[in-house]
């Protein structure tokens, strides 16, 4: 009979943690949702691109260093416009880092646009230059957006 009452407590507890944490852990998933974004973390000004594009590397600061798997960050996608005349035009963003500002390497993975709006591109970045990378191909590409970075944790 004790043993019957000791595992209701630790099932009563397991579910009050449960509960707590909830909002927590839904949190999670939301974090990418865009909010006001910090004008000192424009990855991409507004423009037209027809071509691949690497953009410029936003420096995060001397002393950048996060510690264990690096820092959860998103990039903040905002697309005005783009050419889907013949169909098969596509695009994709994704996120690199360096340590230099010479040589990047991916750090998230690839976000496929096939229309106007916000997207979010994710990644984990630990090293303290980021840029925000287009890829395009089809006959008659071209697209117009805006980037921000924002760190998600």
């Amino acid at each position: 009979m004790l043993s019957i009452i000791g595992i209701a407590i630790g099932l009563g507890v397991l579910a009050m943690v449960a509960i707590a944490m909830a909002p927590a852990m839904a949190d999670v998933e939301n974090r990418g949702i865009p909010g006001p974004q910090d004008a000192e973390l424009v990855l991409q000004a507004g423009v037209t691109k027809t071509v691949d594009f690497d953009g410029a590397g936003l420096h995060l600061g001397t002393g950048f260093a996060p510690g264990g798997i690096g820092k959860l960050i998103s990039a903040v996608i905002t697309v005005t416009a783009l050419d889907q005349t013949t169909g098969n035009e596509t695009y994709a963003f994704h996120l690199e880092e360096s340590a230099d500002d010479q040589t990047y390497v991916d750090c998230g993975v690839p976000l496929a646009v096939a229309a106007t709006g916000v997207f979010v591109a994710k990644g984990i970045q630990t090293l303290p230059y980021s840029r925000l990378v287009l890829d395009v191909d089809g006959d008659t590409p071209s697209i117009t957006y805006s980037a921000n970075l924002n760190p998600l944790a």
